[in-house]
């Protein structure tokens, strides 16, 4: 047991119940990045079965139209909860598992219909994604405490895209010598055992409970969206930091399910190639995590800003011929 508090790298002098908080955080990084390697082969699965581009851009849409319109019900919902913890890890289960649900539908739904009952599968799954999402930073703040973001976070995320990386060649592989439709419904039901390790570990955690935050009742609904202008106006610094991200997450969100089709559709090119560029955003992921720690802050900007352009540069400048 003591070795296993040595391997959560929590900071020195960190409590036990803190220590082991880090190593259920860093073994839920091992679970995220085995079901998160389906991600990538789902809009292939929906292409090869016949999905048009705007159904296939729907799993990009459907998560951000709810999040536009849930986040800040669902926040003030988890606001009021004295544990935040079996919401966090109820709702990534249930987000996870949408991938063993496609496959299992696969198997039983008639194939001209595969593609929107996989579609409907994913609008519910927004619900429980959206809560992940909003309790992920609360969830993880609470575990790092004051001193330990950066060495918590930093393994996490290392742990994550190493784990992540593997699984995803991997796969491509027995994507590639199995036949449609049987090795993707095999797939996306065997990764969902990462989603169970990331919900028992992430179960594990234990927080203190906190006091909900008393409702304010009498508030009509402009006055509240005024409310929420005011506080959001009152933060320079949120603002500047989300409009830059928005940018970012504008360029880095919107092509991969394209680009995915697009490898299955024009350039006839196996399986395995389809995943190969979730290897590399998670590559650039640690390279920020060693720049920023070498060099400072300044080394993290830059090698966030220009480690995933130089990447898509080699790629394309490869795959071009490919295309011709």
């Amino acid at each position: 047991m003591r070795r296993l508090f040595h391997l959560s790298a929590a900071p020195a002098g960190t409590p036990p119940t803190q220590r082991k908080n880090f190593l259920n955080v860093q073994i839920d990084a091992i679970g995220v990045g085995l079901v998160s390697a389906a991600s990538p082969f789902l809009p292939v699965f929906l292409t090869r079965l016949g999905a048009t581009n705007f159904q296939v851009g729907l799993l990009t849409a459907m998560p951000a139209l709810a999040g536009l319109f849930l986040a800040i019900v669902i926040g003030r919902f988890l606001q009021s909860r004295r544990n935040i913890v079996p919401w966090f890890s109820g709702a990534s289960l249930l987000y996870f598992s949408s991938y063993a649900l496609a496959g299992l539908v696969s198997l039983v739904v008639p194939r001209q219909y595969v593609v929107w009952a996989i579609l409907l599968i994913w609008a519910a799954a927004t619900l429980p994604q959206i809560m992940r999402s909003v309790a992920f930073s609360v969830v993880m703040n609470a575990v790092a405490g004051p001193k330990g973001r950066y060495a918590l976070m930093s393994r996490r995320w290392s742990i994550l895209g190493f784990t992540s990386a593997i699984t995803v060649m991997a796969v491509g592989q027995i994507l590639n010598r199995l036949s449609l439709p049987i090795n993707y419904q095999l797939v996306f039901i065997g990764l969902w055992v990462g989603g169970a390790i990331s919900y028992y570990f992430t179960r594990q955690i234990e927080l203190p409970d906190v006091a909900p935050q008393p409702h304010i009742a009498g508030l009509s609904l402009p006055q509240r969206f005024n409310g929420y202008v005011s506080l959001v106006r009152g933060e320079g610094a949120f603002v500047s930091f989300m409009a830059k991200r928005l940018v970012y997450t504008s360029g880095s969100t919107s092509p991969p399910p394209f680009s995915h089709s697009t490898t299955c559709a024009r350039c006839r090119r196996p399986t395995p190639g389809s995943g190969s560029s979730t290897p590399l955003r998670r590559q650039s992921c640690w390279w920020a995590i060693f720049s920023g720690r070498a060099r400072g802050g300044s080394g993290a900007r830059v090698s966030c800003s220009c480690g995933p352009p130089l990447a898509c540069r080699c790629i394309l400048r490869w795959w071009h011929p490919l295309i011709e």
